[in-house]
């Protein structure tokens, strides 16, 4: 008995110090725009589910270093946790997804942020090549409709071949650039096609109708 009296003891204390996490909507956000000692950091409010209360001037620790900046905008739902129990001094350890605000599309092994909503929406990602699960094998800085469709507009490092490629592929056409450092070779193309590849071993093939050159004394064509 006395040792049920003691756990019961231990139990109340926890729970009169401990204060679980709580998911709140931003309010007001507090930029850091310098590095003078009186700005401090990353700081928001934030209004509990519970509308009579509001915990201001919320330090933004949800980061993973200390070179890393994460600033909520107002209406984000945040997670917010306390470092000293009974709801005292309170900090955002992460972001909330909501139901008109949901994390993109992904599956096991990707990395992804993104931006906006609708058709076109600005991704920053890495993940497989073939957009499967499991280790990242490029990094993309995207234009895309949703997190697993094809891309509209990317700038791509791709290490899934047997080299490292760097690609820039912008809209429908075949306007791009991709540089392939197995063989040395790139392309760079205009929308309509026309454009110069190189084998990577001084072999040049060229798409044009015209080639229009200006050595300062006056242009000159050639067809």
């Amino acid at each position: 008995m006395q040792r049920k009296g003691f756990n019961e003891a231990v139990r109340t204390k926890s729970r009169a110090t401990q204060k679980a996490p709580v998911i709140g909507r931003v309010s007001q956000v507090y930029e850091k725009t310098d590095d003078k000692p009186e700005t401090g950091n990353i700081e928001v409010n934030v209004q509990t589910t519970n509308v009579d209360h509001e915990f201001r001037r919320v330090p933004v620790v949800a980061t993973d270093h200390a070179g890393h900046a994460f600033v909520p905008e107002v209406d984000d739902y945040v997670v917010v946790d306390f470092t000293k129990g009974e709801g005292t001094e309170p900090i955002v350890v992460g972001a909330s997804p909501t139901k008109s605000n949901r994390a993109p599309n992904a599956r096991a092994g990707h990395w992804r942020h993104e931006w906006g909503n609708g058709d076109e929406r600005l991704y920053l990602e890495a993940q497989p090549a073939d957009n499967s699960a499991g280790a990242p094998e490029l990094i993309r800085l995207a234009v895309k409709s949703d997190g697993l469709s094809e891309a509209i507009t990317e700038l791509t490092v791709d290490t899934s071949g047997s080299g490292h490629t760097v690609t820039v592929d912008v809209g429908d056409d075949e306007q791009g650039i991709h540089f392939d450092n197995s063989d040395g070779s790139f392309t760079l193309l205009d929308a309509g096609g026309f454009g110069i590849e190189s084998d990577g071993s001084g072999n040049f093939t060229w798409y044009m109708n015209s080639l229009n050159y200006d050595d300062k004394s006056g242009p000159t064509t050639l067809k």
